[in-house]
């Protein structure tokens, strides 16, 4: 009988350095604390520039969301006959925001804002908070709000909402300190919606949510549905 040999056995091994910017976030609630849901309107040419649109802030509560600010926004180059129609909407005292969360004072007028006031006092503000971005057809929403649109690096529209005055040229520029909007289509119903060129990770500390209430349909129903008959088959099926 021949006795066995010991040998040493060396085994090669890869490691995978963790990266800071790899680490990974904790999912987010399932409902969100907070939601803006907002929609716009546009001129009827073919290139469908907003004109007006409105808004509403939502807190989520032990009965399920309840309404906690609303309002108007309107194109920043809006003509003075269009925004003083929108003007006497606000002032018309049958016309008060339906806040259902309680503050103090009361708001009894609509707030009325500016597109770019829109998007740097409710849209961004919101979503640093983790807010839920909610709209029907909400790419095409969004890109509404946009100042301009380019080409993702990977794939889809990098969209800029946000402008500031350069310090060398004291023109307009895109402001490097907000965030840019990628919306990459895959079909006519589906788009993923998430925030690129982030500067200070540490000022965005919530991945942007955005639910499109287009595609929730689709994934739900299998049909095609405009906002109308969507809202039509809801209350239905509530009865």
């Amino acid at each position: 009988m021949i006795e066995s040999e010991r040998h040493e056995i060396f085994v090669r091994a890869h490691t995978v350095v963790a990266r800071k910017g790899n680490r990974q976030r904790p999912l987010p609630a399932k409902w969100p604390n907070r939601v803006l849901v907002f929609d716009t309107e546009t001129t009827t040419d073919a290139a469908q520039k907003l004109t007006f649109g409105c808004y509403r802030l939502c807190q989520l509560g032990p009965a399920g969301y309840r309404c906690a600010d609303e309002g108007l926004l309107y194109s920043d180059d809006l003509n003075t006959q269009h925004r003083k129609i929108i003007d006497r909407y606000i002032h018309d005292s049958r016309n008060i925001p339906v806040v259902e969360v309680k503050m103090f004072p009361p708001r009894m007028q609509l707030n009325l804002l500016s597109r770019s006031a829109f998007v740097e006092r409710v849209f961004w503000k919101e979503i640093r908070k983790g807010t839920m971005v909610v709209g029907f057809n909400l790419p095409f929403d969004i890109s509404r709000l946009a100042v301009k649109a380019c080409e993702a690096d990977k794939g889809g529209w990098s969209l800029v909402l946000s402008l500031r005055k350069s310090r060398k040229t004291g023109e307009m520029e895109p402001n490097p300190e907000r965030p840019r909007v990628v919306i990459n289509s895959q079909n006519s119903k589906i788009a993923f919606i998430g925030l690129s060129s982030i500067r200070h990770r540490e000022e965005w500390p919530n991945e942007g949510r955005f639910l499109d209430l287009r595609t929730l349909g689709w994934a739900l129903r299998d049909k095609a549905f405009n906002l109308e008959r969507r809202a039509n088959n809801s209350v239905s099926q509530e009865k």
